[in-house]
């Protein structure tokens, strides 16, 4: 069985859907986001409720299978939040790293000198780098807010 503190990116995008329409069936969630598919989306479902991250509701009806509707549990939204904060993480790893001029899949490896070397350009004027890191995580809090009052 899978960690169920790491998402997949399919993971994510489905289970914020759930979450954002409070309970879903497959069907609403493939008119939602035009990358999730049949094919993906039950078997996605199927794992995240193995997991316990999604609860399986069926209603009552005459005649005919009745829908499943996918509702998140709290450790769902638990886990969805920290593989959100975990993103953000990396984008701010990515920002920054492009600020000073270091590639972020191999900044880790420079030496120390090359990134204090690529650093001490923004000595003469640090407020650069700083307006730019604050400008981003502003938006990014914006886009998070807008997201939770949605």
């Amino acid at each position: 069985m899978a960690d169920p503190q790491t998402l997949s990116p399919m993971e994510q995008r489905v289970l914020a859907l759930v979450i954002q329409e409070g309970r879903a069936n497959g069907a609403r969630l493939i008119e939602l986001d035009e990358l999730i598919t049949v094919g993906t989306v039950y078997s996605t479902l199927k794992r995240m409720k193995e997991r316990g991250l999604v609860l399986s509701l069926r209603e009552r009806r005459r005649g005919g299978r009745a829908p499943s509707y996918y509702k998140a549990t709290p450790l769902g939204k638990r886990v969805l939040a920290q593989n959100e904060r975990g993103a953000w993480h990396v984008a701010a790893w990515k920002k920054w790293c492009t600020t000073v001029g270091l590639n972020p899949l191999t900044a880790w490896k420079a030496p120390p000198g090359e990134q204090y070397r690529r650093m001490r350009t923004f000595r003469e004027e640090p407020w650069q780098m700083i307006e730019a890191v604050d400008a981003w995580v502003q938006a990014e809090r914006a886009k998070s807010r807008a997201r939770r009052a949605s």
